[in-house]
């Protein structure tokens, strides 16, 4: 686990994960600590394009069994076929939108039942702060995360070692911009819910 501080720049930070994905090892280096991801399970939401697919290629790299997920069948399929194109055949993809219980339900049992559980889980899925009503974003930029999370962390418990919840939040969270302001609370309300299982989880 890393914490990217609140004194850290935007620059810094995005230096930092090019550097992460750069890396051709077969493992992630995080200061001297060296962490080996083979035999993990991971699941990676809004992951077929963008971030969450750099995110979902890395963690393939190092070795993890990835499940990838996106609104749109076509973009999952895409998605996975390149993958298995580079080599990265450990790659599995299902339809999931986040913002819908259905979804979220289907997208549990088929971890559950093709995994038989779950070692890292990356909320990455957010609604565009440009478009979407209040109680939109709020549905799929918190209230997916933290649905997802109940339901996702009694099938990682039950896995051995170190496990992983990561929320890919913005620094729009801790600054709050007017023109996003509703962008901005559900950014802020990321982080909050980030600490709390932080330390309810332990």
């Amino acid at each position: 686990m890393f914490i990217l501080r609140r004194t850290t720049t935007i620059q810094q930070s995005i230096n930092y994960c090019r550097r992460l994905l750069s890396s051709s090892s077969g493992s992630i280096e995080l200061g001297k600590a060296r962490y080996n991801l083979e035999s993990k399970i991971a699941l990676v939401t809004a992951s077929t394009d963008g971030i969450g697919f750099a995110i979902a290629k890395r963690l393939a790299q190092s070795g993890s069994t990835v499940i990838i997920s996106s609104r749109k069948q076509e973009n999952v399929d895409r998605a996975v076929k390149q993958l298995h194109d580079e080599g990265l055949t450990s790659v599995t993809g299902m339809v999931c939108h986040v913002g819908k219980a259905d979804d979220r339900q289907k997208l549990t049992e088929y971890v559950v039942d093709k995994y038989k559980g779950l070692d890292i889980f990356v909320s990455n899925a957010a609604i565009n702060p440009a478009i979407g009503a209040i109680l939109d974003i709020m549905d799929v930029n918190v209230k997916a995360p933290y649905m997802l999370t109940k339901a996702l962390v009694p099938h990682m418990e039950n896995r051995p070692g170190d496990k992983s919840i990561v929320y890919i939040s913005s620094f729009v969270g801790y600054q709050m911009m007017p023109l996003l302001a509703t962008y901005s609370l559900s950014k802020t309300a990321l982080i909050g819910l980030s600490r709390i299982v932080a330390v309810d989880c332990m």
